[in-house]
């Protein structure tokens, strides 16, 4: 049966037209698979079971973005290196340089499944979303799937700066825990707050309310 599903697989992927639009069947087996298109064909399918949409052009290119802190959630990681054991692998790698620098190791964190009140801890939430971050990549880069560019946003940029190569990943490390530390300790002491005006706007509006205590952060 394992040899039908392959030789399946392959003649959908290899020997045939390819065309602009495309169906995506969730069933389970080859037999379901073809009752869900033939009442796809007749415009009958049901909920959920065929997902349509437009190919993408030939030739996109793949950009990663990597995620700042508040990302992160209780439980996070723990599925995937439970069921993933390279990516441990790679977590642990990062555990390597990180551990010594930081006093704990992300992989034991992942697998016992941090709290929500540790996790908003920045010292310990920003050096786990980095560690997760490297080795998710250097995994899909095993996959064969590997970034043309990279952009992150808050402690993203350091996991971005290590993607492309301007951090190896001793340095990244040390960007991650001195950032971290220093911003654990403003922690309860501010907000911050997102206004849709442009640069200009804000800073005359702030300097006309007087605007104690506001700084443009971004």
């Amino acid at each position: 049966e394992r040899g039908n599903h392959y030789d399946t697989a392959y003649a959908a992927a290899f020997t045939r037209d390819r065309h602009e639009y495309r169906a995506l069947v969730f069933t389970n087996g080859d037999k379901l698979a073809a009752e869900a298109l033939g009442r796809f064909a007749l415009g009958k399918a049901e909920n959920n079971e065929v997902e349509t949409g437009e190919a993408m052009p030939a030739g996109t290119k793949v950009a990663f973005i990597y995620s700042g802190n508040g990302a992160q959630w209780a439980g996070m990681g723990r599925q995937l290196v439970a069921e993933v054991p390279r990516i441990a692998e790679l977590v642990a790698e990062v555990d390597a340089v990180l551990a010594p620098r930081s006093g704990f190791a992300v992989l034991p964190a992942l697998r016992e499944g941090a709290s929500a009140e540790r996790l908003a801890d920045t010292a310990f939430a920003q050096p786990v979303l980095f560690a997760v971050q490297v080795a998710l990549t250097r995994w899909l880069r095993e996959q064969g799937l590997a970034p043309e560019a990279v952009m992150g946003h808050s402690v993203g940029e350091v996991a971005a700066a290590w993607a492309a190569g301007a951090l190896d990943l001793a340095q990244a490390v040390e960007v991650v825990l001195v950032r971290s530390r220093a911003q654990a300790l403003t922690r309860g002491t501010g907000r911050m707050a997102a206004v849709a005006l442009p640069e200009e706007a804000m800073r005359a509006l702030l300097a006309e309310s007087g605007g104690a205590g506001l700084e443009i952060a971004a």
